[in-house]
């Protein structure tokens, strides 16, 4: 696997029509010119929570922006529902269930929490298989159709086990 990172506020320029800088104005220039596939990694996103929160609201709208703009966005989101792919305001959703697509992790998870008593470390153990989740969707998606960039957030871990190839 090869990725691209992108960096937030580089991208949130892209729609801008005003120049920010010879760098930022150049690198907005060149990813109009071709359509590209970016992932985004995140735990969670207004098809899985009603109201959201920041992450979610900026992914929502980078999203749509990129759309937009001609690309192809999709986003990898941790969900409580069946693991799916679908359409939300014209946005590829993967929906990701730990729960369901990786039972074997899960019942390690509870296992685990019957053994470790400290609260901290048993969101850790969660936030971790759910980023294992979201790297294995990534991968099998992947390989059927390359990405060009992945944005993950820092938030629950979400892109910990995504790979990085140079």
């Amino acid at each position: 696997m090869r990725y691209g990172w992108v960096c937030s506020p580089l991208v949130s320029h892209l729609g801008s029509s005003q120049p920010q800088g010879n760098c930022r104005r150049h690198v907005a220039c060149s990813f109009k010119s071709y359509n590209m596939k970016i992932a985004f990694l995140t735990p969670e996103y207004p098809s899985e929570l009603s109201g959201g929160g920041g992450i979610s609201n900026y992914i929502y709208r980078m999203g749509k922006l990129l759309t937009e703009l001609g690309h192809e966005p999709e986003i990898f989101v941790l969900s409580q529902h069946a693991s799916e792919t679908m359409i939300f305001d014209g946005v590829l959703i993967h929906r990701v269930n730990c729960r369901k697509n990786h039972p074997f992790l899960h019942f390690l998870y509870r296992e685990s929490a019957k053994l470790i008593r400290f609260r901290s470390w048993r969101f850790s153990l969660g936030w971790m298989l759910q980023a294992m989740a979201l790297a294995a969707a990534l991968e099998r998606r992947h390989a059927l159709a390359p990405f060009r960039f992945v944005q993950s957030a820092d938030y629950c871990a979400a892109g910990l086990f995504v790979r990085r190839l140079r």
